[in-house]
C-alpha cells in the first residue's frame, strides 16, 4: 500500500524555512559517506554506462550520489539503457500490429509500447529519487555548488546579511 499524505521534508529544508510552530525539531538522519569512486559499476554495459558517465559526476558534485546510492543510480541507468533500446525498435517498427484471425482482421498495440511505457514510469521514479526532474529538484536537498554559494552570499549581504 502506497504511503499516504505528503512526503516528509528533509531537515535541511525545515531548517531553512524556519520552525513558526515552535516546536522541538527533529534531529537530522545521519549521513551516508560520500561516493569516492565515480566509475561505473562492472555490471554497467553500453548505454547504462554512458548514463552513469553522464549522470554521475553531477550528482556527486551537488553532494547527491553517496555509497548507498550507488545500487539506486545503476537500477536507473540499467532502466534507463532498456528504454532507449526498446525506443530504438519501435522507431523501425509500426505502433500497431494488423493481422488476419478466426473471427476476420484485428489490430492490436506492440507490446514493445506497453514495455517502453513501463520503462518510462521507472525512470521517471528513479530521476526524480535523485532529482533529476526539473520538479523534484526542488524537493530534492543537495549542497549548492561553490558558485551558487558565493552568489548567494553576495545576495545577502547586498540586502543586509538577511
Amino acid at each position: 500500500m502506497a504511503p499516504r499524505g505528503r512526503r516528509p521534508a528533509h531537515p535541511e529544508d525545515r531548517a531553512r524555512r524556519g520552525n513558526p510552530s515552535k516546536r522541538a525539531a527533529a534531529k537530522p538522519p545521519p549521513e551516508p559517506a560520500p561516493l569516492d569512486e565515480l566509475a561505473p559499476p562492472h555490471f554497467l554495459k553500453g548505454e547504462a554506462a554512458r548514463e552513469w558517465n553522464r549522470v554521475a559526476p553531477e550528482l556527486h558534485r551537488l553532494g547527491r550520489l553517496t555509497v548507498v546510492d550507488r545500487t539506486a543510480l545503476a537500477v536507473y541507468c540499467r532502466t534507463y539503457a532498456r528504454w532507449l533500446a526498446v525506443e530504438a525498435a519501435l522507431d523501425d517498427e509500426d505502433l500497431v500490429l494488423e493481422g488476419l484471425g478466426e473471427k476476420g482482421s484485428y489490430s492490436q498495440q506492440r507490446p514493445e509500447v506497453g514495455i517502453a511505457k513501463h520503462l518510462a514510469a521507472q525512470l521517471k521514479a528513479y530521476a526524480s529519487e535523485f532529482g533529476l526532474t526539473p520538479a523534484s529538484r526542488a524537493r530534492v536537498p543537495g549542497k549548492a555548488p561553490d558558485d551558487q554559494k558565493s552568489k548567494l552570499a553576495a545576495f545577502n549581504a547586498r540586502r543586509g546579511g538577511r
